[in-house]
């Protein structure tokens, strides 16, 4: 009898051992993920404020600036009759730095979106996704993850 006890003893403690174990695995992981979600986020605030840096150099007119901070809003105005093709194309150098900006802006929302995913946020790892793929519609990533965070609220 009294080696049964042991042996009981013995294996409640193998029992909690391994599921503390297995909480400090998971723990540390989850440390180096946020650890690694940190450091991409600074990666691309810091990539942001470069490519403003850089793109900011030439002084824009008050209608590229417009376009710029208002892509959406640009491309659906209709141009009166008045104006010609060359006044209404936008320059090379505001078109890539809308470019840029919008696909650095798009992989730091993905990025949080990420980390809200990890952190079993779907909510609002959807929304983060939602403004990732609209500020860039060809980040795969945010695409991916939106898909897969829907799949998962419908359930």
């Amino acid at each position: 009898m009294k080696t049964f006890s042991i042996m009981g003893v013995l294996v409640g403690f193998i029992f909690i051992y391994s599921w503390a174990l297995v909480f400090s695995v998971v723990h540390h992981t989850q440390k180096r993920i946020d650890e690694a979600v940190a450091q991409e986020q600074t990666r691309c605030e810091q990539r942001m404020v470069a490519l403003k840096a850089r793109c900011s150099v030439q002084p824009l007119t008050p209608q590229l600036a417009q376009e710029t901070v208002q892509p959406a809003q640009a491309a659906t105005q209709v141009p009166s009759p008045d104006v010609t093709a060359q006044e209404m194309a936008p320059t090379a150098t505001a078109v890539a730095s809308v470019a840029f900006e919008a696909q650095a802006a798009s992989r730091a929302k993905y990025v949080a979106g990420l980390n809200s995913f990890n952190h079993d946020d779907y909510i609002t790892a959807r929304q983060l996704w939602l403004e990732s793929v609209q500020l860039d519609p060809t980040n795969v990533q945010a695409q991916l993850g939106l898909s897969k965070v829907e799949d998962l609220l419908k359930e």
